[in-house]
Formats: C-alpha cells, structure tokens, sequence
C-alpha cells in the first residue's frame, strides 16, 4: 500500500472516530439538555406556585386594617351573681383590635375564678370549654390524638379552637412548663398544628387561664405549682382574682357565720398564718349550720380543717362567738328570704310562660336578683353586748376568744 493510500485510509478512519464522538456527544448533550429543561420547568412551577402563596399572603396582610373584636353586647346573666372583675375581664377581651387577648386569672384558691370564667362566656353567648391542668398532662391530652385504627381523637383544646368558644386552662401553673409550651402556637398565631392537620383559629375563640400564683413556682400555700416557661407568661394579660366580699356575703347568706370566717381570715392574714380561709369556707360552713352542725364542728371541718391547738387559738383571738338563739334567729332569716325569692322567681316564670318573654317577666327577673342582694347588704348585723366571760356554749373554756349574747 502506497503512502497516499496510507493516508486516505488513516484520515477517514480518523473522520468516521470524529463522527462518532460528535453523534453520542450530540446524543448526550440532548439528554441532559431535556432532563435540565424539565428540573427547571418544575422548579418554575414550584417557585410560581410559592411567589402566589407569598403574594396572598402578603394581600392578607395589608387587607386587615384594624382587628375587629365582636362580643356582642355583653352583660351580667340574668339571675348569675358575678365577681367584681367581670367587667374588667370583657374590657381586657374587646381591646382586642391589634392582637388577641389571652387572660391569665391570679388569685387565691377559692375565689371563683371558674366561676367567673363561665359567666363570661353565658355573658358573651359562646360556648364554655374548661380544662384542667396538671403534673401528668401530655401533649396528647392538650393537642389530641391519633388512636390505633387512624382515627384522630380531638381534645377539648381542640374543640374549642376550631369551632370558637371560651376555653378555660384551669389550674395552668400546674402543668409542666415543658408541655405548655406546646400551646404557645395556639396562644399567639391564627394557626396550630393538630396531629391531624393544621388547623385555623375560629375567630370567637378566646382564651384564658387560671392560676393561684403567677407561673413562677411554687409557694409556701401552693406547693404543687410549677415554673412557668418565659415565653408561655408572655402571651398573657395578668389580672388580679382577689375575693370578692360583696358576692361572698351575697351566697353565704349568713351574716353571723361571715363574720366569725372574716374575723379568722383576717387574723390569719396579721399574724403571716400560712393558712388558706377561703369563701368556700364561708358558704360550706353556712349550709353544715343550717343541717343543724354546731359552730365549733363548722369551724372544725370548714376552716380550721386539721391544724394544731396553737394555730386555732391565733387563729381565733379576739373572734366573738354567737349564742344559740342569734345563730337561730339568722338561719331563720336566711331561709325565709331564700323561700320568698324562689317563690317570687317562680311567679315569674309563670308570667313568662303565659306572655312570653316581656319586659315585666325580665324586670320581675332582675328584681328577684337585686332583691337578694339589697337583703344581703341591708345594714351590718347587730349582735348583743359583749359578755366578758370565756366560756362559750357547751361550757367550754376557749383562750382568747370573745363572746357575747
């Protein structure tokens, strides 16, 4: 073979090498020129579909304006005798226009802080959801759950915060600061994750929360309280729960044992007792009197509830006991005023159901109300002058304790 034919040969063998490269090189370059053009056509989908999110988001945003807080007209129940901080408490809810209000309700065990919290939901015509908190309380029990056939089981907190209505924490600073912190979602967005799906805030729900200290642990009274985590108290408006004299004289009802429980709580109060002597005391004790209990078994099973001699006696100093014939005469009272009002709320009802709700059925409704608290704030009780001896009605001698008849 000649050189030109060498050559000839060598250079399209070289030609066809070179076809051959440009042919998968071509190939390749279409493939991973498709396989790029179709990432990125998904990836401008998804970065569309996210820019319209944003967008709505951001429109949501500058169409809010004002915060519009509705509560109605809201007022006392009919027939519902209602803690001083009511009207305090729905001042706090309807100031709502930036933000939502959560209410943190502080104060000493037994001075009708559910109570009040119910009351504000009748007054306000929303359902009332109440949840106690405590040590044990899980995650499961605030945010549901979902059981082993896939269903998921709501909790009330749910409930609550889907369908709209007055949800109660009761016993919050009970619970564990770890756990709580699970709802700080809840407390401070329009939003929670549920283990179902995220759910939006029902525009009536509100919530509150009630405590016996302020979230910063336990106290000498309350030693089963927990530290609150930071960022939980912060999502909370603190109001101030004290006991409330006028309702307490209002349900009692029994001006004679009022004032033996004041005269304690107020010793207890001077002396730095760590005692708690609560309105439960002074509405238990009145109905154990009127079942026929001594005063002294009142005491016993009501207020004094186990503490040692030396206590009682600081506890009772300078505290005037009644005779038989005034404690008589007030339970006597007391369950005639209390007859006439049921017959008076009866007469009432009776008109309603003939004429419908008028206004003579609501006024006749409201006079039976005011009627029971005029009774109770009529006047101070009168007792008899003071007896300078020691003994008290069983011939007992009692130290340091006044009498009289």
């Amino acid at each position: 073979m000649n050189t030109a034919n060498t050559n000839e040969a060598l250079s399209n063998a070289i030609t066809s090498i070179i076809r051959d490269i440009s042919s998968e090189a071509k190939y390749s370059f279409d493939r991973v020129f498709a396989e790029t053009k179709a990432k990125l056509e998904a990836k401008q989908d998804e970065a569309t579909e996210l820019v319209k999110t944003l967008t709505d988001q951001i429109d949501s945003v500058k169409n809010m304006g004002k915060r519009i807080v509705n509560i109605g007209t809201p007022k006392a129940p009919k027939k519902a005798l209602v803690h001083s901080a009511f009207d305090t408490i729905l001042r706090i809810i309807k100031s709502g226009k930036r933000k939502e209000k959560n209410v943190m309700l502080v104060g000493a065990a037994g001075g009708g802080k559910t109570l009040l919290v119910k009351t504000i939901a009748n007054a306000i015509g929303r359902p009332f959801y109440p949840f106690s908190v405590g040590l044990q309380t899980t995650k499961s029990d605030l945010l549901g759950f979902i059981n082993a056939h896939g269903v998921y089981m709501p909790s009330i907190i749910r409930e609550a915060y889907e369908k709209g209505g007055v949800l109660l924490l009761d016993e919050f600073d009970c619970g564990h600061a770890g756990v709580i912190t699970i709802l700080n979602s809840l407390l401070a967005n329009g939003h929670c994750s549920f283990p179902d799906k995220v759910v939006d805030k029902h525009p009536d729900f509100i919530c509150l929360c009630a405590c016996n200290t302020y979230g910063r642990g336990a106290t000498v009274d309350y030693v089963g309280r927990n530290r609150l985590d930071a960022a939980t108290l912060d999502r909370f408006i603190v109001v101030n729960v004290d006991y409330d004299e006028a309702l307490e004289e209002i349900l009692t009802q029994n001006r004679v044992w009022l004032r033996i429980v004041r005269a304690i709580r107020q010793n207890v109060l001077e002396q730095g007792i760590k005692h708690i002597v609560s309105p439960r005391a002074s509405m238990d004790g009145a109905d154990l009197l009127e079942e026929g209990f001594t005063v002294e078994e009142a005491l016993d099973m009501t207020v004094f509830k186990g503490v040692e001699i030396s206590l009682r006696e600081r506890m009772l100093k300078g505290v005037k006991m009644p005779t038989k014939k005034e404690l008589k005469d007030e339970i006597k009272r007391s369950k005639e005023e209390r007859a006439q009002a049921e017959a008076q709320e009866a007469e009432a009802q009776s008109g309603n159901a003939e004429n419908g709700d008028s206004k003579d059925g609501e006024q006749a409704d409201e006079e039976t109300v005011s009627r029971l608290a005029d009774a109770s704030y009529a006047g101070s009780w009168q007792g008899g002058e003071d007896k300078p001896s020691g003994e008290n009605r069983e011939g007992e001698v009692v130290s340091e304790v006044e009498y009289y008849d």
